[in-house]
């Protein structure tokens, strides 16, 4: 399993903020996050194929208290490439954790 540290900001007024940075799966399997900072006490994010843009998971949010790893995707196929979309709530901009695919 492949682990990635991941950072970056989402807009204040808790919309969807897609991100550049494309990722690829090495081996078929599941695409978890573990969250280290979280920007607002409703974070969330969801996954985007990076070849056509289609978001191709459900979104997965954390509350106040939550800081466990959640599964992003599964069943997801080697070499898929993809970038992440994440929004706050409550004005906070600022998120950081760890992405881990198979």
């Amino acid at each position: 399993m492949s682990e990635y540290e991941v950072s970056g900001t989402v807009n204040a007024d808790g919309s969807w903020t897609p991100h550049s940075v494309v990722r690829e799966t090495h081996s078929g399997g599941s695409i978890d996050f573990e969250p280290e900072v979280k920007a607002g006490s409703s974070f969330c994010m969801r996954l985007r194929n990076a070849l056509n843009g289609e978001i191709f998971s459900d979104e997965v949010c954390w509350s106040t208290d939550e800081y466990e790893r959640k599964t992003l995707a599964t069943d997801v196929i080697a070499g898929t490439r993809f970038t992440i979309d994440a929004r706050g709530t409550d004005e906070q901009t600022r998120f950081s954790g760890k992405l881990f695919t198979a």
